[in-house]
């Protein structure tokens, strides 16, 4: 493994239950992260971590889209590790893009609770880039004779879903909530 860095957004949603959100503040600033590249050192809630103060720092940071979207130029292997194990352990959603590497072009990660680790390559531009090979199985699928035409459309739909990601929900809006609300999806 390497211990290469580079740059990682990382887009969290979902419900914060109200009991987890000092706590989210303490992992945002262990991580020493950013609201922007090249910004380190976003504290949320600052030195005196109570509920009101974490809660509006949080609040106040959400992008356009309505997350809290953090950042990292140094990330080592462009994960965020201890933040983001943390947010898994809770459910907590999100979505990471991480610059390329040496080793690895851009990918595109995302957590949904109830679901397994969803990692796909990327281009500079965040659209999905799917391989060859993986494009050539829905083709002979399709073109097999001893499926009905029904079947290999339907395998081939499930497949190409799954492969750019539509399978996925969308990263819900970063909210405050009374309960520890889970996302899963049936």
């Amino acid at each position: 493994m390497s211990n290469e860095r580079t740059g990682a957004i990382l887009h969290i949603g979902g419900t914060i239950p109200r009991r987890l959100v000092v706590a989210l503040c303490a992992e945002i600033s262990a991580a020493t992260v950013g609201l922007d590249w090249s910004e380190h050192g976003f504290t949320p809630g600052g030195d005196q971590k109570t509920l009101a103060n974490c809660s509006r720092d949080l609040m106040a940071s959400l992008d356009d889209e309505q997350h809290l979207t953090v950042y990292d130029d140094e990330a080592r292997q462009g994960v965020m590790w201890a933040l983001e194990d943390w947010l898994k352990s809770h459910d907590i959603p999100f979505t990471r893009f991480a610059e390329a590497t040496i080793e690895c072009g851009p990918m595109r990660t995302d957590f949904r609770p109830g679901r397994p680790v969803y990692e796909t390559f990327t281009d500079t531009g965040r659209d999905t880039l799917i391989e060859a090979s993986a494009l050539n199985k829905v083709i002979a699928k399709l073109q097999e004779r001893n499926r009905t035409p029904t079947r290999r459309i339907g395998f081939a739909i499930r497949t190409l879903r799954r492969l750019i990601g539509t399978h996925l929900p969308p990263l819900p809006p970063f909210v405050i909530g009374p309960t520890a609300a889970r996302h899963r999806v049936r």
